[in-house]
């Protein structure tokens, strides 16, 4: 989640989230279905507000827990922390580290929570695209079941990488401190 989404009113969030949706809703209605321009935009515009009314509700749980792993930082800190947490080199401030250590475990939380519901995306997803290329072999309409695999795919590898990031931002700070003590 982008720092700016943190502050952010919640229609704002809706609108963001909902018309990207809504509008790849609408092509993909035009692709697989003979319905007119009229049918296909409506369909578009509901699926966007119902995306999106969804997502602005949903994300205001860990927007809430992510402004508290954050702290006090200022709008830069709180970049270069969120920046940290996923990657790039370990910051030198203290606040910053702990801050990015913080949203690091925040997110690591998020992504434990929801891996058996990602496990079982893939294997429908896996199991949809084989069906598709036995059935009717049209590989164009397969695009958006490989994009939905792969995304479950790097929801199923990023704990992991959550988790080499969380020791790293801990074990500077440890090796920091005892750099001080000496």
């Amino acid at each position: 989640m982008r720092t700016y989404f943190l502050t952010a009113p919640r229609w704002v969030l809706g609108v963001l989230t909902g018309l990207p949706f809504g509008l790849i809703m609408a092509i993909y209605f035009k692709i697989v279905s003979p319905a007119s321009w009229t049918v296909t935009l409506i369909s578009g515009a509901m699926a966007a507000v119902f995306f999106g009314t969804g997502m602005a509700y949903s994300l205001n749980k860990s927007r809430k827990l992510m402004r508290d792993a954050a702290a006090d930082l200022t709008t830069d800190q709180l970049a270069a922390a969120q920046r940290a947490a996923g990657r790039g080199p370990i910051p030198a401030d203290p606040a910053i580290r702990a801050a990015a250590r913080g949203i690091a475990t925040q997110q690591l939380g998020y992504s434990l929570r929801y891996r058996k519901l990602w496990i079982v995306a893939a294997a429908f997803l896996a199991l949809s695209l084989v069906v598709s290329f036995i059935d009717d072999g049209a590989e164009w309409r397969n695009a958006g079941t490989v994009a939905g695999l792969l995304a479950a795919g790097f929801q199923l590898y990023w704990p992991r990488r959550l988790r080499e990031r969380i020791r790293r931002l801990s074990s500077d700070e440890d090796e920091q401190a005892e750099g001080a003590t000496r």
